[in-house]
């Protein structure tokens, strides 16, 4: 982690040093007033007495671990709730790096539901063996509506809680998957029936805030979040405002271009689009970086991270090893090292290989 912080540093960054977030989650919630109850079951079967709920450190102590953390986080998530969405292990990999690596985004820490979710799913996939009832207990409880979709291939929104979910046939059952928006920064529309930064459109208009949202146009996707839910909770100038990031002098930076055009040194991205440094180690997912021009409304510096396997990767599984493509770059990991098989699920894109129990 020093030898991270002196890099990042060394490309004019200044990082601050007092990561040290924790969460708790267990048996007792007293900050909110949502039914979401990551430790329902959290009872000693000897005696009968709730658990004590313990502190979860979401930032790793080297970047090896963050690694390993990321990795069997998403692998049970994959497993328990189904590759559905954000779900799936590449998609859920580059997030969860983020969380739990506190070198490689700095600035943009989670907060609110989403720092619970991770908090929760960090507790719930330590845990041996693998119980999928507490991987699961980190999604607020919910049932499929009394009259479910006629095809149970398309999932649907329960707008209120965040949540996109995938129903079987028949009334009033349990979604089969599970996917958790505000975990990712967004919301689940119940129009769009997935999640995204917009309640009107998943395809991206225009770049800039729309409240406390960030919406980042990368050709019709949207790259933006709902920065509720990270750094200090609100967007400005189109940006989500970070914590402990440091200053920049904006809008003349050392190679004289515009201070929110995004620029590379030694794999990391950084850019100064409201008068803070924002920085993310692309080389930390394996991603190349490029350097961006400025654009117009707002600009997210993950922009910088390219993949090389564009129409080389491919979704599979080689025995136990899963490979799940996101943004040009194949994430593959060992199922068998989490307990796990690896097969082909079925979700509302088709089939996804994912690891499974």
């Amino acid at each position: 982690m020093i030898r991270r912080r002196a890099a990042l540093l060394a490309a004019g960054l200044t990082i601050a040093t007092g990561f040290a977030w924790a969460a708790l989650v267990g048996c007792v919630d007293t900050l909110h007033s949502t039914d979401f109850t990551p430790c329902s079951d959290c009872v000693d079967a000897s005696t009968g007495e709730a658990e004590a709920a313990a502190p979860i450190e979401l930032c790793a102590p080297s970047p090896a671990e963050a690694k390993k953390r990321a990795a069997r986080a998403c692998a049970r998530l994959g497993a328990c709730a189904g590759p559905l969405g954000t779900n799936a292990y590449g998609s859920c990999y580059y997030n969860a790096l983020q969380i739990f690596d506190c070198d490689v985004r700095p600035g943009r820490r989670p907060r609110g539901e989403a720092k619970r979710f991770w908090a929760c799913l960090q507790a719930a996939s330590g845990i041996e063996p693998l119980s999928c009832g507490r991987v699961t207990d980190c999604f607020p409880k919910v049932q499929c509506s009394p009259v479910p979709p006629r095809d149970r291939n398309t999932a649907v929104c329960d707008e209120a809680k965040g949540l996109r979910i995938l129903c079987p046939p028949g009334s009033g059952a349990a979604p089969t998957m599970l996917e958790h928006c505000p975990g990712v920064g967004r919301a689940c529309p119940a129009a769009l029936g997935e999640c995204a930064v917009s309640t009107k459109s998943v395809a991206c208009a225009t770049s800039g805030c729309e409240g406390t949202a960030s919406h980042v146009c990368d050709g019709a996707d949207d790259r933006g979040v709902d920065c509720a839910y990270f750094g200090a909770g609100t967007c400005g100038a189109g940006s989500c405002v970070l914590e402990d990031a440091g200053a920049c002098a904006a809008p003349v930076v050392d190679d004289g271009g515009p201070a929110d055009a995004i620029r590379c040194s030694a794999g990391i991205a950084m850019t100064c689009p409201v008068g803070q440094r924002d920085a993310i180690d692309c080389g930390a997912f394996g991603f190349t970086c490029e350097p961006q021009p400025a654009t117009a409304g707002a600009s997210d510096v993950s922009l910088a991270c390219k993949g090389q396997d564009a129409g080389a990767c491919t979704d599979r599984c080689s025995g136990t090893v899963l490979t799940s493509c996101f943004r040009n770059l194949a994430f593959v990991v060992d199922c068998n090292e989490h307990g796990l098989s690896c097969k082909s699920v079925t979700v509302t894109t088709g089939d996804v290989p994912t690891c499974s129990r």
